[in-house]
This record gives C-alpha cells, sequence and structure tokens, in this order.
C-alpha cells in the first residue's frame, strides 16, 4: 500500500460508513482498498454492501467490519444488460430495499454513530447521508458518463434519458464527490461545482507491485464474461492462428493457440502483466489497471451498457487502443498491427501509484474532521422514524382512495 503521510494519520479519528455497489468488480476491489487505507489511519469504518459486494468481503476481507444489506440486481438476455428491466425492478423493489434496510439503518445509528459517509455508487447509504444530513463523500467513474466534453458515442435521446434518471437515482449532491478518469481532460466540470474532484482512478495494491515487473511474453490476454462470445473467441483465434491467446471468463476448449484458465485474481494480474495487449469489455476498473501497466486495449463494451461505450471510446480518443462492437476480424487486425503506437501512446500516461486519489482523498478527510460537530442521534432517529411514518401514512390514504374509487 502506497505510504502513508504522517501528518494525516495524526487527524481526528472518524467514524466512517461506507456504502459500496454489490454489482461489478470495479466497484468492490477499489472500495475495499480506500476503506483498507482509512483503517490504518484509524479511522473506524463499516462497510455495507450487497451482492458480489458481500460475497467479496467474506471472501478476501473476513475481518471486516462488514454488514450485508438489500440491494438492486442487473438483468441480463444473452450477454445483453437490459437497462430498463433493471431500471423498473430497482424501482418496484424499492419499498422492500427500504423496509429491510431502515432497521440495519436504525441499529447502525445507535451503536456505531457515523461522522461520514462514503458512498461508491450504493444508493442507500446516499439516501440516509442525505435525509440525515451526514457529510457524504461520493466515490465512481459513472458520473463522468454524462459529464463529458463532447458526446463521444452515438445515443438515441430514450438512452440518454434512461442514463441521466437512473445515474441521478443512484446518487446524491455529495459533500464533495471524486470522479475517477484517467482522460479528465475529456469530462466537463462547470466553474460553480467546487465540491467535484476529479482523481486518477484507484489502482489495486497487487497491480501497483507488478508496475516495475511488467513484460511482453509475446500473448493477447482475454477477458469475457458472457458465452454468446465463445464462438466469435474461436472464430478470431481460427483467424491469427500464430497468436498466442490467454482465455478468462469463458467456457473454451483448450487447443493449439488457447489456453483456458479459471478466473484467479492473483493469476489473472500476473498475465496482465506479462500479455502484449487484453480484449475486454468496457469496464473502468480493468481498463484503468490495463493503462497503469501500459497495456494495449482492444475494448469491447457489454451491449446496452452506455457507461462501458463511453469508457472504451475515451481509450480510442486516447490513443491506447480500439473500440469495437465486436471480434470483427479487421479491426483486431489493425489493432495487432498499431501495438507498438498504442505502447507509445501509454507510455505519455503518467501516475504515480494511487497518490493523487489518496492525497485529495485526506484533504477531504481532514475538512470534515475539523468541522465535525457531534450529530444529535435522538434528534436523528425522532426526525427518520416521523418521515417513514408520514410516508406510511400517505400510503394507506392513497389505499383508501383507490378502494373508493372502484366502488363508485
Amino acid at each position: 500500500m502506497s505510504k502513508i503521510n504522517k501528518e494525516n494519520s495524526n487527524q481526528n479519528h472518524l467514524r466512517i460508513m461506507y456504502g459500496i455497489g454489490g454489482h461489478g468488480n470495479g466497484h468492490i476491489t477499489r472500495s475495499a482498498y480506500v476503506a483498507e487505507y482509512l483503517q490504518k489511519l484509524n479511522h473506524k469504518v463499516k462497510i455495507l454492501t450487497f451482492g458480489q459486494g458481500s460475497d467479496y468481503i467474506r471472501k478476501y476481507y473476513p475481518d471486516y467490519d462488514f454488514i450485508d444489506i438489500s440491494g438492486f440486481n442487473l438483468y441480463y438476455r444473452n450477454g445483453t444488460l437490459r437497462p430498463y428491466k433493471t431500471f423498473y425492478e430497482f424501482i418496484r423493489h424499492i419499498p422492500i430495499y427500504l423496509f429491510k434496510n431502515f432497521f440495519i439503518f436504525i441499529k447502525i445509528l445507535i451503536e456505531f454513530q457515523p461522522d461520514i459517509i462514503i458512498s461508491d455508487f450504493e444508493p442507500f447509504t446516499q439516501i440516509l447521508a442525505k435525509t440525515l444530513n451526514i457529510p457524504l463523500v461520493g466515490i465512481d467513474n459513472i458520473v463522468a458518463t454524462i459529464r463529458p466534453e463532447k458526446r463521444p458515442v452515438k445515443i438515441v435521446s430514450r438512452e440518454l434519458w434512461f442514463t441521466n434518471s437512473t445515474i441521478r437515482l443512484f446518487t446524491r449532491n455529495a459533500r464533495y464527490y471524486f470522479i475517477l478518469s484517467f482522460a479528465p481532460e475529456l469530462i466537463k466540470i462547470k466553474k460553480r461545482e467546487t465540491n467535484i474532484i476529479i482523481a486518477q482512478p484507484i489502482i489495486r495494491e497487487n497491480v501497483i507491485e507488478k508496475r516495475m515487473h511488467t513484460r511482453d511474453n509475446g500473448f493477447i490476454l482475454v477477458y469475457q464474461t458472457s458465452d454468446t462470445t465463445i464462438d466469435q473467441i474461436n472464430k478470431l483465434a481460427e483467424s491469427f492462428s500464430d497468436i498466442k491467446f490467454i482465455i478468462y471468463g469463458l467456457n473454451v476448449q483448450n487447443r493449439n493457440n488457447i489456453i483456458k484458465k479459471q478466473l484467479s485474481y492473483t493469476e489473472f494480474i500476473d498475465d496482465l502483466s506479462e500479455c502484449s495487449g487484453i480484449i475486454c469489455n468496457g469496464g473502468f476498473s480493468l481498463l484503468s489497471e490495463a493503462i497503469y501497466l501500459k497495456k494495449p486495449i482492444f475494448a469491447m463494451p457489454i451491449k446496452g451498457q452506455y457507461e462501458q461505450r463511453v469508457n472504451a471510446s475515451f481509450i480510442e480518443k486516447k490513443g491506447y487502443g480500439v473500440f469495437n462492437k465486436n471480434f470483427d476480424a479487421d479491426k483486431f487486425r489493425y489493432f495487432i498491427n498499431n501495438i507498438d503506437k498504442f505502447h507509445k501512446n501509454l507510455e505519455n500516461y503518467q501516475q504515480i501509484d494511487n497518490n493523487d486519489f489518496l492525497s485529495k482523498l485526506n484533504s477531504v478527510i481532514e475538512k470534515i474532521g475539523k468541522k465535525r460537530i457531534k450529530p444529535d442521534y435522538g434528534y436523528f432517529f425522532a426526525r427518520i422514524i416521523n418521515i417513514w411514518y408520514v410516508k406510511f401514512i400517505v400510503y394507506i390514504i392513497k389505499k383508501i382512495s383507490l378502494y373508493k374509487n372502484k366502488n363508485k
């Protein structure tokens, strides 16, 4: 882990509630890193997550102070995200999620009494922070999707509305909001938005350790998660029989130039540091780690995920690789023929571990700590009970009105 600034270790020790989005390895792995860093500064951190996030914390960080909460699901069909189904089911289940999480939050307010809430695209901890006026710090990359200097990819108005609505639903106006980006010059921030901080991506510690030991062993690393791409991978391998492919995430058959591996974080990072280039989706964290290790990228975003299309378009615009919608042989040939040019462009990207993000986070934590006021949790408890009571009464009145209208 990056060295801790001794000055910052002497700042007020805070109780931090950390909400982590439960889908996508990026939210989970970087948040676990940040939580560990904060704990080494002697802050008390309580993690709240769900789904994949809960599984990851249980497996890799069993000693963390962690609570499994209710959260939303992502819906796919044939490897394509179903955004409207995902959005609809989230809206439909909000009352259930709120009811289940309500008692968890009350218990935390009484026993833990957080000074700060940090959220990495986890909606319910953000709602709690805004309801009770607890300082909220947001950390994610997805907000950059709706803030490009110029719209990087084509999008129909319906998809744009859905993307904006989803992001605004899952985020709240935070005291400070970190937008993580490997292309900050492509993001538009208004002058009055002084609470928004652009920072370089958060890189996992075991990836940082590989930075000084990268090499080119002459193979292409493939990370895909949808079996619908198996036939395309096989055809690509047949067309480029002189190239060795190491593949994670797919149930392909081993053959002369294909080696299938079971997903292992340690082995995958070893292969990432030794590959000539990588074929992957448009997930922000893996793209960021490939850039950090100076590995050219053939990006194929998951269909239906506008955020991944934006990420991939930034890769192409920066000259770090190519953005393609499928395993097009001509586009892949272009990628291979220009891989040295992509390497050269990647050499211009400068990032010293996680120093940029951590220094900015330390500053934010210190500012909040200096202005910290001991919350009156008795008042907060009464307030939230009243809010729920009023909502319950409104709900009952609506049901009575509907019943009366039906019986007129």
